[in-house]
């Protein structure tokens, strides 16, 4: 496991201990040399163009493109 992260403060760096693999731009590389089983989009704040070009990297290698979100929801109280 690892994360993609086009922030260049964040490259080389880990996630709760996990490797920072590259940038977006460099994700089509990352595929063709790790072995991925699929990519996982954390953040909301992607771009339609952003996420179709990872939607087509991920479809030619044929690794699955999921979004992960969390919602709070309101529970009754009485």
């Amino acid at each position: 496991m690892g994360f993609i992260d086009d922030d260049p403060r964040n490259q080389g760096k880990q996630v709760n201990g996990y490797p920072v693999l590259g940038t977006i731009d460099s994700l089509e590389s990352i595929l063709d040399k790790d072995s991925i089983s699929e990519v996982v989009v954390s953040g909301d704040d992607f771009s339609r163009d952003k996420l179709d070009r990872l939607a087509r990297t991920c479809s030619s290698h044929g690794i699955p493109l999921r979004r992960f979100q969390t919602r709070l929801e309101d529970m009754p109280t009485s």
